[in-house]
């Protein structure tokens, strides 16, 4: 889990569900991204950029605004 500077916390799914939700300080789903394959380890970069990855699973970066990889 991780949060950027306007408060938007990024969470990735578990169990096999591959997705990447970005939630709202206000509790409302902002987007909602379905990948092919696991993704953990989410991390917001100084760029604003959502990342994640990690020691098994590939380096994958989103666009903050929306959710689409970049």
């Amino acid at each position: 889990m991780a949060w950027d500077k306007n408060g938007v916390t990024y969470i990735t799914g578990s169990g096999g569900n591959w997705k990447l939700y970005a939630v709202n300080p206000d509790g409302t789903r902002k987007w909602t991204t379905q990948e092919k394959e696991h993704i953990a380890n989410v991390k917001v970069g100084p760029d604003g950029s959502i990342y994640t990855g990690g020691e098994h699973y590939s380096l994958k970066i989103f666009n903050p605004d929306d959710g689409k990889l970049l």
